[in-house]
């Protein structure tokens, strides 16, 4: 005699598949959080950093103070990142990022204190349209070794300088020559030297071929451009701070400068 247990059977298939579907709504939920801020990478630039879809960030280099000056126009082709609570793929750091109000209450992240944005050329994840615009824009990179800024510093021209990757300001000595520091005691206490390293990451309106780097009659290694040694200054306590370049002898990095009577 057979005997038939049909609906044990189907109590069974009815269990399985309330585990299974249990199992697949854990394994959602585990599932890693996309980060709206990663890391990108190609030959030509290494690591840069990107949004959540993949598109491209920058750094402008007018907002060396730390706040945005893109306003107005300049906010519509460059979309400011709002991202308070942003979640970092690998190799960021908490740390690097902040943020700074704008005007109409917005707040904007940073990245290192530089403001970081959007560009409406880039129509495609992976593009990198806005770096180099105008001599102003630049790939937000992690590991830049110096920046550009601009700044008016004299008059009512905005100058072009380099300053560290925090936006502090770099500066020259009249006096010294060309690779050669003649900042020694007494004056190297309040303008220490400015050291890169050796395997420099620059923004793309840099030349590599134009910085080297002296060693100094004390031992210490000193970054030059276009062979003019490079200093920081302990007075200026802020980021985009030019405080050095109304004392005698000192003026900024300026990117054109050459001392008189020497070529560039």
């Amino acid at each position: 005699m057979i005997t038939r247990h049909y609906p044990m059977l189907l109590l069974s298939i009815i269990l399985l598949g309330g585990t299974l579907a249990s199992c697949q709504e854990d394994d959602i939920n585990d599932k890693e959080p996309e980060s709206s801020i990663q890391l990108a990478s190609n030959d030509t630039l290494g690591q840069y950093l990107v949004d959540q879809d993949g598109y491209t960030l920058y750094f402008f280099t007018q907002d060396v103070s730390g706040n945005s000056a893109c306003n107005g126009d300049c906010a519509n082709n460059w979309p400011i990142v709002q991202n308070e609570s942003a979640r970092l793929g690998s190799g960021l750091q908490d740390a690097d990022f902040g943020s700074v109000s704008r005007e109409g209450d917005a707040v904007q992240t940073t990245f290192k204190g530089w403001p970081l944005y959007r560009f409406q050329g880039d129509s495609q994840p992976g593009e990198i349209n806005g770096d180099g615009q105008d001599g102003h824009w630049f790939v937000a990179k992690p590991d830049y070794s110096v920046m550009l800024a601009h700044q008016v510093i004299e008059g009512d021209t905005l100058s072009q300088y380099i300053v560290d990757p925090e936006g502090r300001t770099l500066y020259y000595h009249f006096p010294d020559e060309q690779d050669v520091s003649n900042c020694k005691v007494g004056c190297i206490e309040e303008r220490p030297v400015f050291f890169a390293g050796e395997n420099l990451i620059l923004p793309s309106g840099l030349g590599l071929d134009k910085f080297d780097i002296i060693v100094r009659e004390d031992g210490k290694r000193q970054s030059s451009y276009k062979k003019r040694a490079m200093y920081s200054y302990v007075q200026d306590g802020f980021r985009g701070s030019i405080l050095s370049h109304i004392a005698a002898d000192w003026t900024v990095a300026r990117v054109s400068w050459t001392k008189p009577g020497e070529g560039d």
